[in-house]
């Protein structure tokens, strides 16, 4: 019986991980994904400067061992000499403006009697991954994920998060 929830539990678990970010990903319809075995990382220094926001406890680095742990997980495998896919990856920090709204009924988020809405900025985490054709250079995935900045002490466990919802479609299924 236990053995039977496992399944149930990685979905699950899975689920909540994407629930906590605003994920986005498009695709170039014509990609065959099925072709693609390999990966390399396109070189940093033809990459923009990472943000400094999210680069102060080396998470950059951390970001590129997740990714590439979670690639491996998907059956991909790195090989800088024959890539099928150049990877790149961008984390950053944004402002954001937003509102809360505080009520006095269980659950409600509608403003009405009893509750007020505040208005405010917050700093979110944004996540932003590329699959580009080695060979042509072509833009074939983008993902992205957002989410509120997160500064506590399991900041790996929430940046692998972040990870696993960026890449939860990754590979799309062919059309």
């Amino acid at each position: 019986m236990t053995r039977a929830l496992l399944p149930v539990l990685a979905v699950v678990v899975g689920v909540a991980a994407c629930a906590r970010f605003e994920v986005a990903s498009e695709r170039d319809p014509a990609a065959d994904f099925s072709r693609c075995v390999t990966y390399a990382w396109i070189p940093f220094e033809k990459l923009p400067p990472p943000d400094p926001g999210m680069d102060d406890h080396g998470n950059a680095r951390w970001l590129l061992a997740a990714i590439g742990a979670e690639m491996g997980l998907k059956g991909y495998r790195e090989d800088a000499s024959f890539p099928d896919l150049r990877l790149s990856f961008r984390a950053g920090v944004t402002d954001r403006r937003g509102e809360t709204i505080w009520g006095l009924g269980f659950g409600t988020r509608v403003p009405g009697a009893g509750s007020r809405v505040e208005e405010g900025y917050h700093r979110d985490a944004v996540l932003v991954f590329d699959a580009v054709e080695a060979k042509t250079g072509r833009r074939l995935w983008r993902s992205s994920a957002r989410g509120l900045l997160y500064t506590g002490a399991d900041r790996e466990r929430y940046l692998l998060d972040m990870v696993q919802a960026a890449l939860a479609e990754f590979p799309p299924a062919a059309r």
